[in-house]
């Protein structure tokens, strides 16, 4: 996992009704890579039954820097200003032609903004954030060569 990648939901456990917990958990059952930082991190998945009795499990999660996409692109992402207030420009030139969706994630995982753009390499625009709540958001670009995901925090 990368820690610029967006929040990831985690699946159901099983048996079902049990706690996800860890660092960089939220709302229950969403790893925010951003908030974990950098590192190893243990999840752990906790069940109690009817009588009590108390099952575990948990898994390892490894939180990357991951610079091998944003290599991989051609120019830099601008995001101005940042940290904004209502309008929020935006300019990446991906390099190849093709399809490419622009989202912006709240820390809990939830999608606020969604953009579909279809056989463009490069976009220049302004997205209107005026509507979100105050906050730090994951804006998140997806190509056909990879995903890549910056800060944006909304003041």
């Amino acid at each position: 996992v990368c820690v610029y990648d967006a929040p990831i939901i985690l699946a159901n456990g099983t048996p079902p009704n049990g706690t996800f917990s860890g660092l960089g958990i939220s709302g229950g059952n969403t790893f925010n890579p951003a908030i974990a930082g950098i590192g190893t991190h243990t999840i752990f998945y906790t069940v109690v039954d009817g009588n009590s009795c108390i099952g575990s499990d948990s898994l390892d999660l490894e939180v990357k820097e991951c610079l091998s996409i944003e290599d991989n692109w051609p120019s830099s992402i601008i995001i101005a200003p940042n940290p904004a207030s209502d309008m929020v420009y935006l300019s990446f030139n991906t390099g190849t032609n093709g399809n490419v969706t622009i989202k912006l994630f709240s820390l809990d995982g939830k999608v606020v903004y969604t953009s579909h753009l279809e056989n463009t390499d490069a976009y220049q625009g302004y997205i209107n954030i005026s509507n979100i709540a105050n906050g730090v958001y994951m804006l998140q670009i997806e190509t056909m060569n990879g995903t890549i995901s910056r800060k944006l925090i909304k003041k």
